[in-house]
C-alpha cells in the first residue's frame, strides 16, 4: 500500500483548465504526476492505480469509484476483499436489466 510516512497517500486527478474545459489532466500518484490525454484516461489510470497498488477509495466517493472498477473494468468480482456495497450493486442490477 502506498504511504508517506504513517498516512496512507491515495492517487487523485488534477485538471488544469481553460473556461470549463480541461487543458492538462494529471494522475498523481505517490507524488508523481502522470500525464494523461483526456479525462477519460485520467480516470482510467487513477481508478487502476487504486487497484493495483491496493489503496483505499476515499470515504466521500467511494461508491463512485467501486462502480467505475466493477461495472466498467469488471475488477474484484469475486474477491473477498471486495465486497460490492447495496447501491453499487443496485445500480449495476438496473443498468444491466434488458429492456422489457
Amino acid at each position: 500500500m502506498l504511504q508517506h510516512g504513517r498516512k496512507k497517500v491515495q492517487p487523485f486527478i488534477l485538471m488544469l483548465e481553460k473556461r470549463c474545459s480541461p487543458s492538462q489532466v494529471f494522475v498523481i500518484v505517490d507524488g508523481l504526476a502522470i500525464k494523461a490525454s483526456t479525462l477519460l484516461k485520467g480516470v482510467d489510470i487513477c481508478c487502476k492505480s487504486f487497484y493495483v497498488f491496493d489503496v483505499e477509495y476515499p470515504k466521500e466517493c467511494q461508491s463512485t469509484w467501486e462502480f467505475i472498477q466493477k461495472f466498467f473494468f469488471k475488477l474484484g468480482q469475486g474477491k473477498e476483499k471486495s465486497v460490492t456495497s447495496p447501491g453499487v450493486r443496485s445500480l449495476r442490477t438496473f443498468i444491466e436489466k434488458p429492456d422489457s
